[in-house]
């Protein structure tokens, strides 16, 4: 109905607008805080082989999304799950598996506020594009 649509707007508007300050907070005010240890050598990586790399894990990805959503349908059907569960909880949380997977490796080293704004930012996002 227009009242839920109108609602859903509202929701997605105003953690649209939660996650904007969060960043703001994350990188201006407060941005000591989110700062991790400084190394005595950064890894180095050319230009070319940053762009290369980008490309081939671009083309990667587009051939998987596209092998995900041609396989969705299919497999409502066959494990008896609504369209609507799969696209507002399958689907963000596959999509976010690097993300957790970030988060969960950062916490391992103990680089907590790296992990917990990796997380949030994740949680945030799912909650902003589903709604």
């Amino acid at each position: 109905t227009s009242n839920d649509l109108q609602m859903s707007y509202a929701a997605a508007g105003a953690l649209a607008i939660v996650y904007i300050q969060f960043l703001y907070y994350q990188t201006t005010t407060h941005s000591h805080l989110f700062t991790g240890r400084k190394y005595d050598t950064m890894p180095q990586m050319s230009l070319a082989m940053a762009l290369m790399l980008l490309s081939v894990v671009s083309l990667v990805i587009m051939i998987h999304s596209e092998l995900l959503v041609r396989n969705v349908e299919p497999m409502v059907h066959s494990a008896g799950f609504s369209e609507r569960f799969v696209g507002a909880i399958i689907l963000p949380v596959v999509g976010n598996a690097a993300e957790f997977f970030v988060a969960i490796l950062a916490a391992m080293r103990n680089r907590l506020p790296l992990a917990i704004g990796v997380a949030f930012a994740s949680c945030t996002q799912i909650a902003v594009f589903v709604v």
